[in-house]
């Protein structure tokens, strides 16, 4: 009796096993274009800057291990429960004492968004590949170019990254995003110039894109960036001078400015 008993209860819990895989298979949240149209893309823009290889509050955010371990508060995520994971407690900014972004308080469906990827479970494997790409994509643009484009989100998404290190976009708003900012008026003006930067990479991607014709030039990482390197051999002048003005001001040390920042975002708009 106790063994059938027993046999019972595994078998129920085995079915709910069995449902709540289920469920979360069919939640869009732990799909992998939720991910890499709304989850990388947020954390790439607005937390690399500070929680990649700087960790400040000794925290990254470019894998899921390093969400599991947290910083010196603990634990950035608590998988399958929003609520008690301290990175959304620091994203709605209810807490004056933890507060992220430092560039000002995302929408709230981003918020959302983030919410319902971490209740779906933080997916291991779509975590991953948050590490696989360069920081820094918007959370519409990837989507919204491969619908321009027509072509599948992932070798898009690779045109562009690939697009972004080629030409100093990563580096320039990663550079813009660690300024500190005074008041409210210079975080509008850093976050502009940081969409601007975005506009720009998604205008050079397309450009690439055309050229390149096939999705296939996006398929690997080396396809992309041959791709971005067969398009700038058309464009050598204009590609040599955005990054003779880009490299020139890094030459002269001082980190970068405001004002620099400008002009190599100036720069970089002439080219796309």
């Amino acid at each position: 009796m106790r063994r059938s008993l027993g046999l019972v209860f595994g078998l129920l819990m085995l079915t709910a096993v069995v449902k709540v895989i289920a469920l979360r298979a069919d939640d869009p949240a732990a799909s992998k274009e939720f991910f890499e149209t709304k989850i990388r893309p947020v954390l790439a823009t607005n937390c690399f800057a500070c929680h990649t290889s700087a960790q400040s509050g000794d925290l990254r955010v470019d894998s899921r291990a390093a969400l599991l371990k947290g910083g010196s508060r603990g634990p950035a995520i608590t998988p399958g429960d929003p609520e008690k994971s301290l990175l959304i407690t620091a994203l709605r900014q209810a807490d004056d004492s933890l507060k992220m972004p430092l560039g000002g308080k995302l929408k709230d469906s981003e918020i959302d968004d983030i919410a319902a990827w971490i209740k779906a479970g933080a997916p291991k494997d779509l975590a991953h590949a948050v590490a696989l790409y360069r920081p820094l994509a918007p959370t519409v643009t990837l989507a919204d170019l491969a619908r321009r484009v027509d072509w599948p989100v992932t070798p898009t998404a690779r045109i562009y990254h690939a697009v972004g290190g080629a030409f100093g976009f990563d580096r320039l708003r990663a550079a813009a995003g660690a300024r500190p900012s005074a008041d409210a008026y210079e975080r509008l003006a850093v976050r502009r110039l940081i969409e601007d930067m975005l506009a720009e990479q998604a205008a050079l991607a397309q450009a690439v894109i055309a050229y390149a014709g096939r999705p296939d030039a996006g398929e690997t990482h080396d396809a992309a960036k041959a791709a971005v390197a067969s398009w700038s051999g058309l464009h050598a002048e204009a590609v040599r001078f955005a990054r003779d003005t880009i490299g020139g001001i890094e030459k002269e040390g001082g980190g970068w400015s405001f004002a620099k920042l400008t002009i190599a975002n100036a720069a970089l708009r002439e080219l796309a």
